[in-house]
């Protein structure tokens, strides 16, 4: 993907959070903390995507169960990918 249309993206996600209900907007850095997490990753947006992974799993059992460590291991990595609407890699 090319910088124009990454930024590109930014700029309509960005759009998207402006015309969100206020009560909502808090939330925004829970979605998307303003980069991508990739494995190794450490800190508060690790802990927090692991908090919502274990929230989804106490709705929907099928999904694998994480540790909050705030560390963006291979355990975290592989959650989405067991969804069924996940991309199978080819």
């Amino acid at each position: 993907m090319g910088r124009g249309t990454w930024l590109a993206i930014r700029q309509a996600y960005e759009k998207l959070l402006g015309e969100l209900p206020e009560e909502y907007r808090r939330y925004s850095a829970q979605i998307y903390p303003g980069h991508f997490l990739v494995r190794g990753d450490r800190g508060e947006p690790v802990e927090q995507l692991q908090e919502n992974l274990r929230a989804i799993r106490a709705e929907d059992p099928s999904i694998p169960a994480v540790e909050v460590t705030g560390i963006f291991d291979d355990a975290t990595r592989q959650i989405p990918k067991s969804w069924p609407f996940w991309p199978q890699e080819r």
